[in-house]
């Protein structure tokens, strides 16, 4: 697994909150792609269909899965 320290550096805005400067990490592994895929998927269902991951009955489609997670990656915001 090929990981990237805390090193770059996140700026969020928002008119309720403050300017928040968060720390970030590149998740590049496909395993753990993949599980925080279906955890994305499974909090935001619309996102599915414009990944190309079929639902059938509220169950994902894993092959469907594997094969978008070999293109993307993750990126985890530490906060503050």
């Amino acid at each position: 697994m090929r990981s990237l320290p805390y090193s770059r550096f996140f700026l969020s805005y928002s008119i309720f909150t403050k300017l928040t400067i968060c720390l970030c990490q590149d998740v590049l592994d496909a395993q753990a792609v993949e599980t925080r895929m279906v955890d994305y998927i499974q909090h935001v269902p619309m996102a599915a269909g414009s990944l190309g991951i079929r639902v059938e009955n509220k169950a994902l489609d894993m092959g469907d899965i594997a094969r978008v997670a070999k293109d993307r990656l993750f990126v985890k915001i530490k906060p503050p």
